[in-house]
């Protein structure tokens, strides 16, 4: 498949992409290829967009098989501190499996030139 100079093949992912087959080791089941890893963390699709519900609860199982950790961007919606504890109790994953720095992480854009808190909107 052919992408564009920035990555982008032009389609976004969903969460059915990202979680793959067993089967035909696509998506999450790429890492049986991995006699082991500890972390895995699974960005945000967008600035504006939080992992599926679904993509979780599989990444959780699957590290949880595989002895590893997940580690969750809180949610978008979470601005402050206290969003996020009082959010926190009816987040739909709880698991000693994974855990969630807040907020969400920093990061340089190449793209746009800045460096900003990745729950900005994009243009």
């Amino acid at each position: 498949m052919n992408s564009n100079s920035d990555g982008d093949d032009g389609a976004p992912l969903t969460d059915y992409d990202v979680i793959g087959s067993r089967i035909e080791r696509t998506g999450l089941f790429a890492l049986e290829e991995c006699d082991h890893f500890n972390l895995l963390c699974i960005p945000p699709p967008s600035r504006i967009e939080d992992v599926g519900p679904p993509v979780l609860l599989v990444a959780e199982r699957y590290c949880k098989e595989r002895g590893a950790l997940l580690i969750v961007d809180p949610p978008y919606a979470w601005h402050t501190a206290d969003d996020a504890l009082l959010a926190l109790r009816d987040f739909p994953l709880q698991s000693e499996n994974a855990l969630m720095y807040f907020p969400r992480v920093l990061a340089h854009d190449k793209l746009r030139a800045t460096s900003s808190p990745s729950r900005r909107a994009a243009p």
